[in-house]
Order: structure tokens, then sequence, then C-alpha cells
């Protein structure tokens, strides 16, 4: 006959549940805990005994439920601090929206096509650490090449990415005075701008007769483009929408579509040289009015002309190889002339459409000596020869200001 195997008793204080050894006791605060002491009754003795010996000390034993709550705990205030971490990835989409909302659709274009290759970088960079050093380094890399699909940054490249940082941090500035939170500092106030020699490039006359001469012979017909362009200052994409029409032969003046910015007029006019209207006319002769001024004469004939690309190989047959000579050097031709031949930079500014005056102070060099030559004669106490206005000029002139009274004034 078998005898039934009898269990021990076991210790006070911890009993037996599912196959393992479990612990009940009463914490610091009196309340009555239960938890799994382990496989023996030797394991669950001694956290037993541990356990006394934290109440003994006054502290409170961390369960696993407890350390499971305390880790969610932690997750969720790590979560919530990232959350209010402000990216810079989220000034640059502010940037990019505000630029869309208060610039021209070909300048908000040319911004967000710079910030991808800042997003690249920067996208998930903590404000905090956009620093003046963080962002030099970054430019100063592209500038070497590679980053952007420059292979070599000139300083043209290098001002345009410091006025694209410039706008970002600017504008996070009036957002944070706006909502009356301190302003972030603008590390760009600390990174030099470059100085482009290439504003101070024009045209020479032996260089405007040489490019007149290959353009006559290469493509016949565009030299009176060339001829316009360093008479009216216009941007590339300015000339390319000028249409038959533009020139105002009362009034001398020749009408530029602007698209620059927004804040600016869509017009503005420019007094045409006799040299300049003799190139418009030519251009706009068998053609009708609002027909575009610039059309192709060699590829897709008679369609407007997309691009100047032709005046590359102008250069070439030129002879006029620099790295500064470009299709733009037309307008700097205008700038710098007007400048020199004494016409008021403030009036310069107007007719190129400068925002700033100190863009258009960049142009105050002399050209082939003739500034030179005119303030050596008012050093010399000439002045200018006085002129007897034709009764004709006059008659043209009271013309022309009644016309302007009679836009001014506002009709009943």
């Amino acid at each position: 006959m078998e005898v039934a195997e009898v269990d021990e008793p076991l210790p006070r204080g911890i009993f037996r549940r599912g196959g393992i050894f479990w612990i009940r006791y009463a914490d610091l605060t009196g309340k009555i805990r239960r938890e799994p002491g382990g496989g023996t009754v030797k394991q669950a003795e001694i956290k037993l005994m541990d356990r006394r010996a934290l109440k003994l000390q006054g502290k409170v034993p961390k369960l696993r439920m407890d350390k499971i709550a305390e880790a969610k705990a932690q997750a969720a205030a790590a979560k919530l601090a990232a959350a209010s971490i402000v990216k810079f990835g989220a000034w640059i989409d502010d940037a990019i929206k505000h630029h869309k909302s208060h610039s021209s659709e070909d300048h908000a274009y040319d911004f967000a096509r710079k910030c991808i290759y800042l997003r690249a970088r920067f996208k998930d960079t903590p404000i905090e650490n956009m620093t003046r050093a963080a962002v030099n380094d970054w430019m100063e890399e592209a500038a070497e090449g590679g980053i952007t699909g420059e292979k070599e940054w000139g300083p043209a490249n290098w001002n345009r990415y410091h006025s694209c940082f410039s706008s970002i941090f600017e504008l996070a500035i009036q957002r944070a005075i706006g909502d009356h939170r301190d302003p972030p500092m603008n590390p760009m106030r600390y990174i030099d701008r470059r100085t482009e020699k290439w504003k101070e490039r024009y045209w020479s006359a032996r260089e405007e007769k040489a490019i007149i001469k290959a353009t006559q012979e290469r493509f016949p017909g565009y030299e009176d483009i060339f001829l316009l362009a360093i008479e009216v200052g216009y941007r590339k994409s300015e000339l390319l929408r000028a249409e038959v029409g533009d020139y105002n032969p009362e009034t001398h003046k020749i009408a530029i579509h602007q698209r620059k910015t927004k804040t600016a007029l869509p017009t503005r006019y420019v007094p045409l040289s006799d040299k300049g209207v003799a190139a418009y006319k030519r251009l706009a002769a068998s053609r009708k009015a609002g027909e575009h001024l610039v059309v192709n004469k060699f590829n897709r004939i008679g369609e407007a002309m997309g691009d100047i690309r032709w005046f590359d190989d102008v250069l070439i047959e030129a002879k006029i190889t620099d790295e500064l000579a470009s299709w733009h050097v037309s307008r700097h031709t205008f700038c710098s002339r007007a400048v020199a031949r004494g016409v008021p930079i403030t009036d310069v500014k107007e007719y190129a459409g400068h925002s700033d005056l100190r863009t258009t102070s960049r142009y105050t060099h002399g050209i082939e000596g003739t500034s030179d030559v005119r303030n050596r004669a008012a050093m010399n106490g000439a002045k200018k020869p006085a002129t007897q206005p034709s009764v004709e000029g006059i008659q043209k002139q009271i013309a022309a200001l009644t016309e302007l009274v009679q836009q001014l004034t506002p009709r009943s």
C-alpha cells in the first residue's frame, strides 16, 4: 500500500501557485503585495528577505508593472520633447510657402530649387544646431563642387545661397517677434558675402563691334537683339517677353515687363536712345502690335525665342572667352554706361528695375575713361554748355506733361 506524499509546510509569506513559488508581504505603505518569487523555495525566501530589507530602508520596490509604466512614461516624454523640437526643415517649408505667395513665380521656383539642397542636409537638424559653423561648413563644401551640381562656386552662387539661408532665418525671426517669442539668432550675419567681380564686367566699344560682326556672320538679324539689350538694360527673361508696341514714339520710352518681384510695378519705362530706337524698329518691322518682339529666324522660324543660347557661339566667334563674359553683361553695360554718362544713379536704379540703390551703386566705376574725362572737366570749373530748347521740343514736353496730368487726374 502506497503512502501519499505530504508537502512540507512553506515558510510564512511564501505560497505556491501555478507551479512556482510566490511571496506575499506588506510594503512601506501597508499595502499587501504579491509577486513571483521563483522556481524554488530558496529563491522565494531570498526575494522575500530583499523586500523586507527595502521596507526597513524606507524604500518601495519597483515591480515589473511599475517598470513598464515608467518606461512608457519616459517614452511618451521623449516623444513629446522630440515633437517640441523645431527642425530647420519646418523653417524651409515655411519660407518656400511665403515666397510662393509674395514673390514672382520664377523667383519662387528658383528659391524652392535651392532649398532642395538645404533640405537634403538640414531637414532634421534642430534649429539650435543651425550655427554659423554648421552653415559655413556646408557652404564651403558646396563651393568646392558636388553638392548643388555646380563644379565650383563663384561669388555669385555663394551669394545666392547666402541670400537663401538669410531669407529663411529672417522670416523665422519675423514670425517669432510677431508671436511675442524670443527671436532666434541669424548666423548669416557672421558669414561674409563674396565680392562679385562680374558686376564690373561690361562690353567695351571694341567688344561690342566684335560681337555685332560675329552675330551678323553667324546669326544675321540677331544683332538688333544685342543692340537693343545694351540700350535698354533688359534682363534676359524681360527681353524674351518684349512685345511689338512697347516703344512709345511720343514719350521716347520703351516699356519693360518685369516679374522679378510682386512688390514692384509690373512695367517700368526706360528712355530709348536713337540707336535703340533703330534696333527696335528693325525688330518690329512687318509685325503687329502685341506680337513677340524677339522671334526665331533659324529654328522654328517665326516663333517666340525661348533662350539666348546662340550668344555663346557668337562670343566664341568674337574671341571673347573669359569666364565673366555672358549675355547678362549686356545689362551691366547699360547700367555702367548710363552712370558714366552722367545719368543720376537714382534714375538708373529705376530704369534697371533694382529694388535697392546699393545694387545700382556697383556700376559707378568708370567706363573707358568717360567718367574721368567728365570729372576732370568739372574739377577745372567747366560747366555744361547752355542749349536753347527748340519750339518743337517745348511743344512735345507740354504735350507729354498734359497727357500725364490727364492720366493722374481722377475721373468723376
